[in-house]
């Protein structure tokens, strides 16, 4: 429907769809240790090591005890894959932080599609 033929009061309505909802890819549980990688502002690493909670056909989540940057690219050290990651959220949850990352590179060199839209600003 176009937007002069909307009702107005449906255009102040908050969005009610729950995340899960929205989401293009089902989640599936996940259990397994993860190893973050990141450069930070100066020459300094920063490391943190995570639980895998659950995976996707694009990222996964990962508890961990710090809070990671919304934005901020990682390397991502599981077994004996390695990936770099996008951190698309980062929220409080129990005695940590539950991390969504975007993959966006294997050490296979096969690379995921473009980001998202909502995370290509984060490169502009």
């Amino acid at each position: 429907m176009s937007e002069q033929h909307r009702d107005p009061t449906e255009r102040d309505q908050p969005d009610t769809t729950s995340a899960e909802d929205r989401r293009q890819h089902g989640r599936y549980l996940a259990q397994g240790d993860a190893m973050l990688t990141w450069q930070g502002p100066s020459t300094h690493r920063s490391i943190l090591i995570g639980t895998v909670k659950n995976v996707s056909a694009e990222g996964m989540a990962i508890l961990l005890e710090q809070p990671v940057a919304v934005g901020q690219v990682v390397w991502l050290k599981m077994d004996r894959a390695t990936y770099t990651a996008l951190i698309r959220s980062c929220q409080p949850e129990g005695n940590g932080f539950l991390a969504g990352l975007y993959i966006m590179l294997s050490d296979a060199g096969v690379k995921q599609d473009d980001p998202p839209s909502d995370t290509i600003s984060l490169f502009s």
